[in-house]
C-alpha cells in the first residue's frame, strides 16, 4: 500500500523522529541521532501552544478559490482567527457548529447539509472539509459523506484529517493539508506533455516579499515556476504533476509534498538550504542549477552581480560585538548564524520550535561552531523563552511575531521576520537594515521593562530553563 492513500500521514513523531521540547547541548543531541532515535523530552508543565488545526487552517489560507468547513463545535472555529497573522483573509468559511447531541449521536447529516450549502452559495474552486478533535472521537464517516457529495457537486472536495492532539509538532498540520492535496487534487489528474517545461516552487508560508524575490531570481536564469500551494489555486495544483522539476525552498516545510511527486509522478525534487543570506541564495541557485541543467556560469554570473548589487549595503550595517538570541523555526534559525556571523554579532541563545533527523548536518555545524551553546526546542513555551532571555539580557532578539511580546517585556528590542522578507539578496538587505535599525532605537523596549507587570514570578527566573522537562521513560 502506498505512504500517500491513508486518510492522512504519519505523525511527525513517527516519520521523522522529532521533539517538541529540550534544552540540550548540540552534542547530546548529536548522540541520541547516532543511536538512531531521539529521546522524547516531556513537559510536566506546558503553555498552549499552535496546534495542526491552526498550522492546517494556515495553509489552506493561503489556496486561492477556495472554501473551508470546519467540522466540529464552534470554539474550533476559532482558530481561523490566526489567518489574521499571517494576512492570509482565506476565502469563505463555515463551521458545523456541533453540540451535545451531535457529539456523541453523530453528525454526518449536518456535515452534508453544510458542505452543499457552502458549495453553492459561493461555487468554490475547492472546498476543504477540517476535521477536529470532537470528530476524532465520535468516528462520523467523513470519507463517505466527501465520497458521495463529490458525485454531485461540481467543486473538489478536499478532507483534512486534523485532531489536534495525535502530534505535539504543530507544523504537523501542513503534512496533513499537502497529503490531502496530493491524494484529491495532484494525483487525479493524468499528466500530459507541458508546452514549456516549468518547475513547481514548493512554497507554505513564505510572504509575498520572499515569493517576489525568489521568483525574480528564478525568472533571471529563464527558470518558469508553478508556486503551489501557497498562492495557487485548483488549476495550479492540477499542473503540478506535469512539471519537470520541484523545487523547494523551506527544506522542512517543502519536503512531504515534494517527496510525494518523486515518489508517485518520477519528479526530481530539488531541496537546497534555505536561501536565506548572500551565500545561502548563491549555494540554492547552484543547486536549483544544477538540477534543471543550466550552465554553471550563468548561475555564477547572477550570484556575483546580485553580490555587487548589494554593494557595501550589509557592510554598512555591521553589528559588531552585538549579543543576539534566536528564535526561529529550525531552517531559519539555522540558516541565520551564518549571515548574523558575517556581520559580526555574536549569537549567544538559540531556540527552534522542533528538531528531528532532516537536522542533523545544522547540528554537526552548531557543534562545530558553538559546541557550548545550549538549543532550546520548543514552539509557543514563552516562560522558557523568558527564562532564557532573562538569564543571557541579550541586546536584540530575532523571532517571528507571537514571541516578539516575550523580550519586549523584558526591554530587550526585538525584530519579527515573518513578513518583513528575508529570504534572497534582497532580503538579506533589509533584515540587515531592520536588525541595526532595532539596535539603534531602543527606547520603546525599554519604555516595556516594567518590573511591576512582568508576566513570571521571580522565582522562576531563577530556576533552570529545563525545570519542567523529562526525558520520556519508556
Amino acid at each position: 500500500m502506498s505512504a500517500y492513500s491513508g486518510k492522512a500521514p504519519p505523525i511527525s513523531e513517527r516519520r521523522l523522529n522529532a521533539i517538541s521540547g529540550g534544552y540540550d547541548l548540540p552534542e547530546t543531541l548529536l548522540r541520541e541521532l547516532g543511536e538512531q532515535e531521539l529521546r522524547q523530552r516531556v513537559r510536566t508543565f506546558a503553555q498552549d501552544t499552535t496546534n495542526d488545526i491552526i498550522y492546517a487552517l494556515r495553509l489552506i489560507g493561503g489556496i486561492q478559490r477556495a472554501a473551508t468547513v470546519v467540522h466540529g463545535p464552534r470554539g474550533c472555529a476559532m482558530a481561523l482567527l490566526d489567518r489574521a497573522a499571517l494576512a492570509a483573509p482565506g476565502g469563505p468559511w463555515t463551521v458545523t457548529n456541533l453540540n451535545e447531541r451531535d457529539t456523541i449521536m453523530g453528525s454526518e447529516r449536518l456535515l452534508r447539509e453544510t458542505i452543499v450549502a457552502l458549495a453553492r452559495r459561493y461555487k468554490p474552486e475547492l472546498l476543504f472539509v477540517v476535521t477536529t478533535p470532537v470528530i476524532a472521537i465520535n468516528n462520523d464517516d467523513v470519507v463517505t459523506v466527501v465520497g458521495e457529495l463529490q458525485d454531485e457537486l461540481e467543486t473538489r472536495l478536499v478532507p483534512v484529517f486534523s485532531d489536534g492532539f495525535r502530534s505535539r509538532i504543530g507544523h504537523s498540520g501542513y503534512d496533513l493539508v499537502l497529503h490531502a492535496l496530493f491524494r484529491h487534487v495532484i494525483s487525479r489528474v493524468r499528466p500530459a506533455p507541458a508546452d514549456e517545461p516549468f518547475a513547481n516552487l514548493i512554497t507554505l508560508a513564505e510572504g509575498r516579499h520572499d515569493l517576489e524575490e525568489l521568483g525574480r531570481l528564478l525568472a533571471a536564469l529563464g527558470v518558469q515556476v508553478n508556486p503551489l500551494p501557497n498562492t495557487a489555486g485548483r488549476h495550479g495544483l492540477e499542473q503540478a504533476a506535469r512539471a519537470i522539476w520541484s523545487i523547494g525552498v523551506n527544506p522542512d516545510e517543502s519536503e512531504y509534498l515534494g517527496a510525494a511527486l518523486e515518489a508517485q509522478a518520477g519528479i526530481p525534487f530539488v531541496q537546497p538550504e534555505l536561501p536565506l543570506g548572500p551565500e545561502a541564495t548563491g549555494r540554492w541557485l547552484s543547486a536549483v542549477g544544477q538540477a534543471v541543467g543550466l550552465d554553471p556560469a550563468a548561475v555564477a554570473q547572477l550570484h556575483a552581480r546580485e553580490v555587487a548589487a548589494l554593494g557595501d549595503a550589509l557592510g554598512r550595517h555591521q553589528l559588531r560585538g552585538a549579543r543576539v538570541t534566536v528564535s526561529l523555526p529550525a531552517p531559519y534559525a539555522f540558516g541565520i548564524l551564518a549571515l548574523l556571523r558575517a556581520l559580526e554579532a555574536e549569537v549567544v541563545g538559540l531556540s527552534v520550535h522542533a528538531l528531528d533527523r532532516r537536522h542533523l548536518g545544522q547540528l554537526e555545524r552548531l557543534r562545530a561552531e558553538r559546541p557550548g551553546l545550549p538549543l532550546h526546542i520548543g514552539e509557543g513555551q514563552r516562560f522558557e523563552e523568558a527564562n532564557i532571555l532573562k538569564r543571557l539580557a541579550p541586546d536584540l532578539h530575532l523571532c517571528w511575531e507571537e514571541h516578539a511580546a516575550v523580550a519586549l517585556r523584558l526591554g530587550i528590542p526585538a525584530v519579527a521576520l515573518r513578513e518583513l522578507g528575508v529570504l534572497g539578496y534582497r532580503g538579506a538587505q533589509r533584515l540587515a537594515e531592520q536588525v541595526a535599525r532595532a539596535l539603534q532605537n531602543q527606547a520603546f523596549a525599554a519604555s516595556l521593562d516594567e518590573p511591576s507587570s512582568a508576566p513570571y514570578k521571580d522565582s522562576w527566573y531563577q530556576k533552570k530553563p529545563g525545570w519542567y522537562l523529562k526525558h520520556e521513560v519508556k
